[in-house]
């Protein structure tokens, strides 16, 4: 089971939720689905794609250009959630 979120009320190149079951991890959907949300973010103009990290995920996002981009926030309803950003390149052929 696999969920990624994009919610156009928030602000804009935020993803809210990419979720992948414990059951199909480490095969890559993880990051297809976070390569193509960011495809669609340069699609829609953004530069900067923005989330909240769970401790978990941190190496995950961190391997995909990831970096933090504030201080711990509570999310998740859990005690922290992280902040990271990465600037979104367009690449030419």
């Amino acid at each position: 089971m696999t969920f990624s979120l994009w919610d156009r009320s928030l602000t804009p190149g935020q993803i809210t939720l990419n979720y992948v079951s414990p059951d199909v991890r480490f095969r890559g959907i993880s990051r297809a689905l976070l390569r193509a949300l960011e495809a669609r973010a340069l699609e829609r103009g953004n530069t900067r794609c923005t989330l909240t990290s769970t401790e978990t995920a941190l190496r995950f996002y961190g391997s995909n250009g990831y970096t933090a981009d504030g201080q711990p926030v509570g999310n998740f309803g859990t005690g922290s959630g992280y902040p990271m950003s990465k600037a979104l390149v367009t690449h030419t052929r």
